[in-house]
């Protein structure tokens, strides 16, 4: 930054001069966050200190706002996004956002005394595979819990039961019967 000049002089000894101002502008200062999300599951980025922002990404991910969603983060491991800010004065900046997934539970279902069960017979289901379980089935039956135990009063009880099984961190996968 300052003043600059420019002094030139040609082949018979004359002299001309000029002067020019530079003033450096600023780049915008991006701020943005790696994340870890459940595989599948969808992820909004964030970025702020600009004005405009482009975000590109695996698979043509292409976005103009600050906080784009991703639907669905189908990559086991670790992807790269990348993000560039433009400022009010036009200058920019460029940083990079890493999105890491987490595998999934995988659920699995016993049934005891087994899949056919006489009306008026008693069944139990049990969910593996996380630490929490959350069953749906017939007759608009939700539970939560890792065992379910059911006495089938009627034949119209029969049908699929299916288990959501979370994880640790939260992240869930279903199975059912």
């Amino acid at each position: 930054a300052g003043v600059y000049t420019l002094t030139a002089v040609n082949i018979h000894g004359c002299v001309n001069s000029a002067n020019i101002s530079v003033k450096v502008l600023p780049n915008p200062t991006l701020s943005v966050a790696d994340a870890t999300v459940c595989l599948y599951s969808p992820h909004v980025f964030s970025a702020s200190g600009a004005q405009q922002y482009l975000w590109t990404g695996p698979d043509g991910f292409s976005a103009q706002v600050p906080t784009p969603t991703l639907a669905s983060a189908i990559y086991h491991g670790t992807t790269h996004y990348h993000v560039t800010g433009t400022a009010v004065n036009g200058c920019t900046a460029s940083a990079g956002v890493a999105l890491s997934t987490r595998n999934l539970p995988v659920p699995a279902i016993s049934v005891s005394p087994g899949a056919h069960v006489c009306e008026r017979g008693s069944v139990s289901l049990e969910g593996h595979g996380g630490v929490l379980y959350s069953w749906k089935g017939p007759f608009q039956l939700h539970f939560n819990g890792k065992k379910l135990d059911m006495t089938i009063s009627h034949y119209a009880a029969a049908g699929d039961f299916t288990v959501k099984v979370f994880d640790v961190m939260g992240c869930g996968a279903s199975t059912d019967t």
